[in-house]
C-alpha cells in the first residue's frame, strides 16, 4: 500500500517551531496519572473492581476524551485526525464514514505531533499504574484457567494498538538516525530525545500486547467489538481502480481468441492468470452468380492485434456519470486477422491474395461498467469510427468486374468489427468472471488499511458506490465498543489538550 502524503494543518506552525520541555511532559504524565489514582483511590467500591482496574479505566476515558478533542481541533483531513474522527463517530453516532489512512511514521510525526504526545503520555502513566497497582489474580477473569488482564486494561492496549501505526518502531529504535528522515523531522527528534524512552514502551505495548512486561495477557478483541455496517470512502492518493485490477488488464486477439490476461492483484485472491473467449470468423460473398456476373467470396480469421488499455477511471460528468471508463485501444497500423479469399466468373475462378484489413487510424473501444450491489458490473461498449484498409494488390483492384466489389468487402469487415466489440464478444460474461476476483482484491487491501483508518478488522463488502468523483463502499466492520465519557470529562480532557498545545507551540497553541 502506498504512503499517502500528509497535507499540514491550515495556519499551523512548522515542525521547527514544536518544542516541549521535558518538565511540560513529565507534568503531563502526572496529571494522567493523577486521574487514575484519584479514581482508584475513591471510587473502589465494595471490592467488585480492583484499583488497577479502577485506574485504568478512568485512563482511558480521560486519554479518549482529550484524542477526540484532539480530533476536533485538527478536522479529519489529516492522519491520525482522521483516525480519531473515525473512533468519534462510532462513539456519537449510528453511521461512520471511515478518513484516509495513516500516512505512516513519519508522515505522523509530521502531521500530527499533539495526538502522538498523548499517546506516549499514555504509556507512561500506564506504567506508572503498573508501579502503583501491580496486576494481581484480581484482575484475571475468574472464568478462564489462564489469568487475563482486566477489560479496562485490555481495552488500553487495545486502543493504542489500534491508533498509533507499528512503522514507528524504526525511529523508536533509532531516533534521529532512522533511514529516510525530513530534516524538520531529525530536528524535531534531535530537539526531544527525552521522549524516545517513551515510544520505545509505546511500540513495546503494540508488539508484545500487554500493558507492561509483567502484565497479565489480554483478553481477545471479540469481547470489545462491535459488528456494524460503514461506509469506507476511497481517500486522496488512493486508487480502487488499480486495486481492483482494472488499470493493467492486457487483451489480445490470436488465432480467433481474445485473451484477456489478469494482474497480479487478481491472481493473488485467486484469479486465473487468463480469462479466453472465442472469436467469431468472418465470412462475405459479394457479387453476382458467379456466372454472367462475378462474385468475391472473402474470409478473414480475426488474430494478432492487440487492445492496451489506457485510462480507467471514474466519470463524474455527463451521462455515465457514476461508471467505470475502460478506454482500450487498437493502434494505428495494426492488422486485424488473417484473410483469405476466392472468386468466380463464368469459366474462370480461383484464388485471390489479400493483404489483412489494416487500421488506417486508432480504434478505441470503451467498456463501461456501472456499480451494482457489491460488484461493477458490466453496462455497455461504445467502439469509436473505424476506418481500414484492404490494401488489395492493384492487379486485383483493376481486374475488369471485380475491383469493384472490394469496396463492399470493406463495408463488410468494417460491419463485423463494430459487431465483434459490441456484440460478439461477450464482455458481460468477461467482465462477470473479473468482478468477483475484483471485489476480493479491494476487500483485501481495504483489510491492510482497516486499523490506520480506526476499525480493528473490514469483512463482507456489501455494497459498491460512486459518490462525486470517488468511490465508496458499505462494508461490514468491527469497531472498538467505546466507553461512555461524561460532558465534564471532556471539558477537563480539552483544556488539558489546550495546555498540551500550548507547551509545543506557546501563545500559539
Amino acid at each position: 500500500m502506498s504512503t499517502l502524503a500528509l497535507p499540514w494543518i491550515q495556519d499551523e506552525p512548522s515542525l521547527a517551531d514544536v518544542n516541549l520541555s521535558n518538565d511540560a511532559y513529565a507534568k503531563l504524565v502526572e496529571d494522567l496519572l493523577k486521574v487514575a489514582t484519584d479514581a482508584a483511590d475513591k471510587l473502589v467500591v465494595g471490592g467488585n473492581e480492583s484499583p488497577r482496574e479502577v485506574a485504568m479505566e478512568a485512563l482511558n476515558v480521560y486519554v479518549l476524551a482529550m484524542m477526540l478533542g484532539a480530533a476536533g481541533a485538527v478536522g479529519t483531513g489529516t492522519a491520525t485526525g482522521a483516525v480519531i474522527g473515525g473512533v468519534a463517530t462510532a462513539w456519537t453516532g449510528p453511521g461512520l464514514v471511515l478518513g484516509a489512512a495513516v500516512g505512516g511514521g513519519i508522515g505522523l510525526m509530521v502531521g500530527m505531533i499533539p495526538v502522538l504526545i498523548i499517546g506516549m503520555a499514555y504509556i507512561d502513566a500506564i506504567d506508572r499504574v503498573n508501579t502503583k497497582y501491580p496486576p494481581t489474580a484480581q484482575t484475571a477473569s475468574l472464568l478462564r484457567l489462564a489469568p487475563q488482564a482486566g477489560k479496562s486494561e485490555s481495552f488500553a492496549v487495545h486502543l493504542l494498538t489500534l491508533l498509533i501505526p507499528g512503522d514507528l518502531a524504526v525511529i523508536a529504535d533509532r531516533w534521529d538516525a532512522a533511514p529516510n528522515l525530513p530534516g524538520a523531522v531529525r530536528s524535531f527528534l534531535a530537539r526531544h530525545r527525552f521522549l524516545q524512552p517513551s515510544l520505545q514502551r509505546l511500540m513495546r505495548l503494540i508488539r508484545t500486547q500487554k500493558a507492561s512486561d509483567n502484565a497479565f495477557s489480554i483478553r481477545p478483541i471479540s469481547q470489545f467489538g462491535a459488528t456494524r455496517n460503514i461506509v469506507y470512502r476511497q481517500q486522496p492518493g488512493q486508487n480502487w481502480l488499480e486495486w481492483m485490477g482494472l488499470t493493467t488488464l492486457k487483451l489480445r486477439a490470436d488465432d480467433a481468441k481474445l485473451t484477456m490476461t489478469l494482474p497480479r492483484a487478481l491472481t493473488e485472491v485467486g484469479a486465473p492468470a487468463r480469462l479466453r473467449t472465442d472469436l467469431p470468423n468472418f465470412n462475405i460473398r459479394v457479387g453476382g452468380d458467379g456466372g454472367a456476373i462475378p462474385y468475391v467470396q472473402f474470409g478473414l480469421k480475426p488474430s494478432a492485434f492487440d487492445m492496451t488499455l489506457g485510462e480507467t477511471r471514474l466519470l463524474t460528468t455527463g451521462r455515465d456519470r457514476g461508471k467505470v471508463r475502460l478506454s482500450f485501444r487498437i493502434a494505428k497500423g495494426a492488422t486485424l486477422g488473417s484473410a483469405s479469399g476466392s472468386f468466380k466468373w463464368g469459366p474462370g475462378n480461383g484464388a485471390l491474395t489479400f493483404a489483412s484489413p489494416k487500421l488506417t487510424e486508432a480504434l478505441s473501444v470503451e467498456v463501461f461498467l456501472k456499480p451494482e450491489g457489491g460488484l461493477l458490473a458490466f453496462d455497455h461498449v461504445e467502439v469509436g469510427d473505424l476506418r481500414l484498409s484492404l490494401e488489395t494488390p492493384d492487379l486485383i483492384k483493376n481486374l475488369p468486374g471485380i475491383g469493384g466489389l472490394i469496396d463492399q468487402i470493406v463495408q463488410g469487415i468494417v460491419g463485423f468489427f463494430k459487431n465483434l466489440f459490441t456484440t460478439a464478444i461477450s464482455w458481460a460474461s468477461q467482465f462477470q468472471q473479473l468482478a468477483g476476483y475484483s471485489v476480493k482484491a479491494l476487500e483485501a487491501a481495504l483489510a491492510e488499511t482497516a486499523r490506520a483508518c480506526g476499525v480493528l478488522a473490514l469483512s463482507g463488502l456489501q455494497q459498491l458506490q460512486s459518490a462525486g468523483n470517488s468511490l465508496q463502499v458499505l462494508v461490514q466492520a468491527t469497531t472498538l465498543r467505546l466507553p461512555e465519557i461524561k460532558d465534564t470529562v471532556m471539558r477537563l480532557a480539552l483544556l488539558e489538550y489546550r495546555l498540551v498545545r500550548r507547551s509545543l507551540w506557546g501563545a500559539r497553541g
